[in-house]
This record gives structure tokens, C-alpha cells and sequence, in this order.
């Protein structure tokens, strides 16, 4: 089966970080967003992944560079250009190659957030997808503000089949949260404006689709799910911070299992440390002589000798980044 990572967008929320890089090349926990994605496409059974571009291509192409080694599924990079074509543009564009698998559907990823799904049963969720004849079904989970201030996806109150996309509230309907990963059948591009005509997937082709052709499509609906927002600076250091709460006081917890399966794929590990003051990941061992120079969460991957006289609170910083001696940093993310 085939599959699409959608990495064309512009990252406007998280400016100025995405000036210069990608959302997608962004790295949580020193993995970029990317490569999240990437593993769930590979673990469910993708051959051929498609990853549309167009705000900064180079930083998605490196990205995939330097991680493709941990990789056994082909990739190809489709680029949209002059304009960016959306999400249903950018799926449209890519019909010949999702399509030329043996399966009757593709996986759809958005690639501007950490995916971790600890107890999804893709086999499961694949046979229902195929029995319900789904032109679409949609992993989705709980959120607070869901439908109110968060657009989500609208269900009947007994039932996990889709009526309505949006904001509410909306009569006899329950409003679930979707998670960035789906099932698309084939028979979307049917749906779809022509090609090279730029056009949002759910808005424009599901949603008509459901309300003017009688088609149908379905939740896979997962309960508990620790979901990570990251959409700008405040988000992306709260859901670190969060992480960071759960793989040190709760390590036996589906979540904290599966994000440290993910990233000893890609052959990344860390140390910590926690006591009253401060919670700490790094990527070397912690001095205890240097402890009065983190405070509150930080994530550390900076090397040793970079970060030896540096003050950091409340931070993240990347494997790449250049601090110069006697910083203090409070509430970033350097990369």
C-alpha cells in the first residue's frame, strides 16, 4: 500500500523558527516531525510514501536524507510549485503514484506534528475501513475545547459514522478530535477538483461528498490518547514538557513505551533526571555539580562542552544548536 506525507505547509504559527526550516524538519526530541510519521507509515505496511513540498523543499529532502538509513520503504518527493495546492491539491497531484498500488486505499499523514499511537490496531482499523466501503475513515480521540474553540469531526452521538467537519455546537452530534493520520479509498479522486487546483481534503471533496452523494465515512476513534499539540512555541513546549512528565514519572505507560520504541528506531536515546526544582533530558550524563544551572523542564541536546556554563529553564535545545558560554535561556526552543 501506499501512502502521503503531507509537508508542503508554511508553518505560520511557529515563526520565525519556519523562516528557515520546515514544520516538518522541526525535530521533538531531537526527531524531526517528519520521521514520526514516517515510522507509523513504514510499521503499518506503506511500500511507496509520497511527501508533497513547497514552503523550504531542501529541509524536507534533507531530512528524509539523513534518516532514510533506518528505512526500507521507497520515497518520493512531489513538489508544488508555483503555488501551494493544499491538502487536497497535494493528494490530488499525487493520484497516479497513490494509486498504482494493489490496494483500493492510502494512508494520509499530516507531518507538522509528533505521532504516537500506542495501541492503534491498524489491521483492525483497515478491515473496518474496507466492510464499511468508508470513502474515508479518520483516527480520532478526545480534546478538551473540542468543537467550541478546536474545529473537530461531528458523529452521530451512538455512532462513529461522520456527519459534519467544523466548529458547533451542532445538534445530536458529538464532536471528536482528528488526530492527522486517515484512510483515503481510491475513489476520493473522484471527488477532487482537477488537478493542480488548489483545494482543502476534507472541506472540499469529503465533505460534499458525504452531504450531496450519500458516500460515507467513519472514526476510528482512540480512547485514552495522550495527543501532542505543537502547532506554535507555547504548544510545542508544553506537549515537550508533558512528554517529559510521562517518560520520567511514568515509564511503564503505553505512551512512554511507544515514544522510546519510536525513537530507539532511530537509534536516539537520553538520560534524565528529576527532583523537586527541575525534570531533565539529555543526551549525556547529568553532572550532579551542574544541576544548579537547569531549572523547571529542560531537554538538552546540545553537546556537553556547549552547554557546561549555560543556564536553561524551561527550555528545549536541539542537537544542533550553538550556545555561546555564560547564556541564560528561559521558556525557548534553539535549534
Amino acid at each position: 500500500m501506499n501512502a502521503i506525507l503531507l509537508s508542503a505547509g508554511f508553518g505560520k504559527r511557529f515563526l520565525p523558527y519556519t523562516n528557515t526550516i520546515a514544520k516538518p524538519s522541526i525535530p521533538f526530541f531531537d526527531i524531526p516531525f517528519l520521521c514520526y510519521s514516517l515510522y507509523y507509515a513504514q510499521k503499518f505496511g506503506s511500500q511507496k510514501v509520497v511527501i508533497n513540498t513547497h514552503h523550504l523543499p531542501s529541509s524536507v529532502q534533507q531530512t528524509v536524507q539523513n534518516y532514510k538509513k533506518f528505512l526500507s520503504i521507497d520515497t518520493e518527493f512531489v513538489h508544488e510549485s508555483p503555488h501551494i495546492l493544499d491538502s487536497g491539491g497535494g493528494i490530488k497531484n499525487s493520484e497516479s503514484i497513490l494509486s498504482s498500488s494493489d490496494e483500493s486505499f492510502f494512508f494520509v499523514f499530516n507531518t507538522d506534528i509528533p505521532h504516537i499511537f500506542p495501541q492503534l490496531d491498524i489491521s483492525s482499523m483497515i478491515k473496518k475501513h474496507l466492510e464499511q466501503k468508508a470513502l474515508a475513515t479518520f483516527i480520532t480521540c478526545d480534546l478538551k475545547e473540542l468543537g467550541t474553540q478546536v474545529s473537530g469531526v461531528w458523529t452521530e452521538k451512538n455512532s462513529l459514522e461522520i456527519k459534519d467537519f467544523g466548529l458547533g455546537p451542532k445538534e445530536s452530534l458529538r464532536c471528536r478530535h482528528y488526530t492527522g493520520f486517515m484512510i483515503l479509498s481510491n475513489e476520493i479522486f473522484k471527488h477532487q477538483p482537477p488537478k493542480n487546483q488548489p483545494h482543502n481534503i476534507i472541506y472540499d471533496a469529503i465533505l460534499p461528498a458525504l452531504k450531496n452523494q450519500s458516500k460515507r465515512a467513519f472514526c476510528h476513534h482512540l480512547e485514552p490518547l495522550h495527543w501532542l499539540e505543537t502547532g506554535n512555541l507555547k504548544s510545542y513546549l508544553e506537549a515537550s514538557f508533558a512528554t517529559i512528565d510521562q517518560l520520567i514519572h511514568k515509564p511503564e505507560c503505553h505512551y512512554s513505551k511507544e515514544f522510546t520504541r519510536l525513537h530507539s528506531f532511530f537509534n536516539n536515546s537520553w538520560f534524565m533526571h528529576s527532583d523537586s526544582l527541575r525534570q531533565i533530558i539529555s543526551i549525556s550524563p547529568i553532572n550532579p555539580n551542574k544541576l544548579n544551572l537547569y531549572k523547571g523542564h529542560v531537554i538538552d541536546f546540545s553537546r556537553p562542552q556547549e552547554n557546561n556554563s549555560v543556564y536553561l529553564e524551561n527550555s528545549v535545545i536541539s542537537s544542533k544548536a550553538h550556545i555561546s558560554p555564560g547564556q541564560t535561556l528561559s521558556n525557548t526552543l534553539v535549534l
